[in-house]
């Protein structure tokens, strides 16, 4: 007590502030009580409350990787699904690509016989030109005397 009542009247020899002084007993300010504490009470209160940290810390980990993971798989769904559509159109295109190529041989074989038939048209014109053309003059070139 007499220490008590000498260093709440005296200052810090230092910086000449005044001191602040409070008994040690039961009724201390609960901050202050924290420093008298067991050091193995105090080790076992922080290892509590390290595994509280950790346990909660690895709850939420594994609530983001849930998370992430039906996220990655929505992003792969969406992806599969893109590239089954591309291969069908892919598939398409190519089926299509075909169809035209049968096309156009198929062209090209009726351009070409129509070419031939155009041809065998002309020529057969021709012949027919010159067939008709025949008799006429053979009329022009009689050997008979013209009636009259």
């Amino acid at each position: 007590q007499n220490c008590i009542e000498k260093a709440k009247e005296s200052q810090c020899y230092l910086c000449r502030k005044p001191l602040k002084v409070d008994e040690i007993n039961k009724n201390m300010r609960p901050d202050l009580m924290e420093l008298f504490k067991d050091p193995k009470q105090v080790a076992a209160d922080l290892i509590s409350e390290l595994k509280q940290v950790v346990t909660f810390q690895a709850k939420q980990r594994e609530i983001f990787m849930k998370f992430k993971n039906a996220e990655n798989k929505r992003e792969m769904d969406k992806f599969n699904d893109a590239r089954n559509r591309q291969v069908k159109v892919t598939q398409e295109i190519e089926k299509r690509k075909k169809a035209f190529s049968d096309d156009n041989a198929r062209l090209k074989a009726a351009k070409e016989e129509k070419k031939q038939l155009t041809t065998i048209l002309n020529n057969l014109r021709r012949e027919k030109a010159k067939h008709d053309t025949l008799p006429s003059r053979l009329s022009h070139t009689r050997t008979e005397p013209p009636l009259s």
